[in-house]
């Protein structure tokens, strides 16, 4: 099962912010979407264990929004 990660970034803040409606508690940033993808595996497996939930080992699927898609792997 595909793990959907909502990115959205922020021109004034410079920075990306994930949330995911398949991860209960899901809130991070980077920023770019590399730093993204490093940390949200651990970040998931976190918010799956303090939820009470067995961990889960699914592909993870960055889904970015905003005006910043040259900036996407920078």
């Amino acid at each position: 099962m595909m793990i959907e990660v909502k990115a959205e970034w922020d021109d004034e803040a410079e920075w990306w912010t994930a949330t995911s409606e398949d991860v209960p508690g899901l809130v991070t940033g980077a920023a770019n979407l590399a730093e993204l993808k490093r940390k949200l595996p651990d970040m998931i497996a976190d918010c799956f264990e303090a939820n009470g939930l067995p961990r889960r080992s699914d592909e993870i699927e960055i889904v970015p929004e905003g005006a910043a898609h040259a900036r996407l792997y920078a």
